[in-house]
């Protein structure tokens, strides 16, 4: 009789073993509604998520609030101003979400310390909220479908970006919008470009530069089928002799309107400078360089120099729009343009291009390279010798420019959209409360019905 029992009770408890087992649990958490100041050091943890702000929130000064991993904040249309710290700290695979809203830290936070590792900090998180910040922060490896706007000082490296970004060290990132900053390297960016340094970056859009700048080690793919004057590398209002000038040296530079655009301005009371364009392969745009100069008053300056750079396939090799007696031009391989490798627009001055290699030693055929006084008499002549008679071997080569696809992937070093997909911020589903009820109650029915089945067979033996 005991083993008729053993028997009934082992079939029963598989039974409800297989029908538990079969249902769906998961962890519930509930909603945290939030508003108004934080006063005391706090934490949000998953547990407590979604914290949802029913209104603006602020963090006063000296207190923290830590935003623990897998934590969601919905903001909606308010914000989270930060006097004090926040610490936003996730996982790669439980990231923090914040939904909607905007997110601001003020003068008065505790600026973010790299030697410290202390102070304000984004990271492992989704975000649809807008960035702000007057002092320093540390944005790394999120996912951020909005503009964010930082300090000079902060440190923007490892994200996704769609949105427009202001102001800190950029580096690392992938970035889909317009980008200005102090220092911006070895980053993806789809967008026009604009900083002090701007070097070892895969940029499909612009760089514009004023002033003391180094473009060094990039390279820049734009769109010939938009605007002709589209330059890949704009230096405006160039003051030769100011605090500073550009340097431009290194770059691949292809698919633009104009692929080097430089306009100087000299001015009488400046000191005399240089600026430098070296060692660039530019290729395959509608203008090699294009050179300008703005007069203020008569001024003898130093020249600028253009030396030892790769200038191919494009339509025009260089164009001068007026004089080109402040350009030195040596040494450069100016070859297999399609057009034209010198193009004089409104320059009655003779321009010495001298020391440089054409393609061709045929010095017929290398005078017929040239829109100049023999094809217009009111402009200047182009002299070109003596020449060179092989390719410098110190400029790049044209072959080091590979014809990107229309999803060109950077090197190793530089995150690439193709590799690294943006995640969309999203929850995990949650189970209803209504879900939750049907459950307990058929798990409640399916117990009964068995131990009142057993009870049946006990005392049916």
């Amino acid at each position: 009789m005991l083993g008729v029992k053993v028997s009934a009770a082992f079939i029963i408890a598989l039974l409800f073993s297989a029908i538990v087992g079969s249902l769906h649990f998961e962890v519930v958490y509930a909603p945290t509604d939030i508003s108004g100041v934080i006063s005391s050091d706090t934490t949000w943890t998953q547990t407590g998520s979604p914290y949802i702000l029913t209104g603006n929130l602020l963090v006063e000064s000296g207190v923290k609030l830590t935003i623990n991993a897998g934590t969601t904040v919905n903001l909606g249309s308010y914000y989270i101003m930060v006097n004090g710290t926040l610490v936003a700290r996730g996982t790669s695979d439980n990231p923090i979400v914040f939904n909607g809203g905007s997110l601001t830290f003020t003068s008065s936070i505790a600026a973010w310390n790299e030697q410290t590792q202390s102070g304000c900090i984004i990271e492992n998180a989704i975000l649809t909220t807008t960035i702000s910040s007057e002092n320093t922060v540390k944005i790394n490896s999120n996912t951020i479908n909005n503009a964010l706007t930082v300090t000079s000082d902060s440190i923007v490296t490892n994200n996704n970006i769609k949105g427009n970004v202001n102001g800190g060290t950029i580096s690392g990132n992938n970035i889909t919008g317009d980008v200005f900053a102090q220092d911006i390297f070895s980053n993806y960016i789809i967008g026009n470009v604009g900083g002090s340094t701007v070097s070892n970056n895969y940029i499909k859009g612009r760089v514009g530069a004023n002033g003391n700048c180094v473009i060094f080690n990039n390279t820049i793919i734009g769109d010939t089928t938009s605007s002709a004057d589209k330059a890949g590398i704009a230096v405006s209002s160039a003051y030769i002799g100011a605090s500073g000038y550009p340097k431009i040296e290194n770059n691949i530079i292809a698919n633009n309107g104009v692929g080097i655009r430089v306009g100087v301005l000299i001015r009488s009371w400046f000191s005399v400078d240089i600026h430098e364009i070296r060692n660039n392969l530019i290729v395959q745009n509608g203008v090699g360089i294009q050179y300008s100069i703005s007069r203020q008053e008569p001024w003898e300056t130093n020249q600028t120099i253009i030396e030892s750079n790769t200038i191919a396939k494009n339509a025009i090799g260089i164009k001068f729009m007026d004089t080109a007696q402040e350009c030195q031009i040596v040494n450069n391989n100016i070859q297999e343009n399609t057009n034209y490798s010198i193009y004089l627009h409104q320059t009655t001055d003779d321009v010495n291009i001298t020391n440089n290699w054409w393609g061709t030693t045929d010095q017929s055929a290398i005078t017929n390279l040239f829109y100049d006084y023999y094809k217009d008499f009111n402009l200047g002549k182009v002299n070109f010798i003596p020449f060179l008679t092989a390719p410098n071997p110190n400029a790049p080569l044209i072959s080091s420019f590979v014809e990107p696809s229309p999803s060109p992937s950077p090197s190793p070093s530089t995150p690439s959209p193709e590799t690294t997909p943006t995640p969309t911020p999203t929850q995990e589903p949650q189970q209803t409360e209504q879900e939750i009820i049907i459950g307990v109650v058929f798990a409640v029915v399916v117990v009964g019905a068995g131990l009142g089945l057993l009870i049946y067979l006990i005392k049916r033996k």
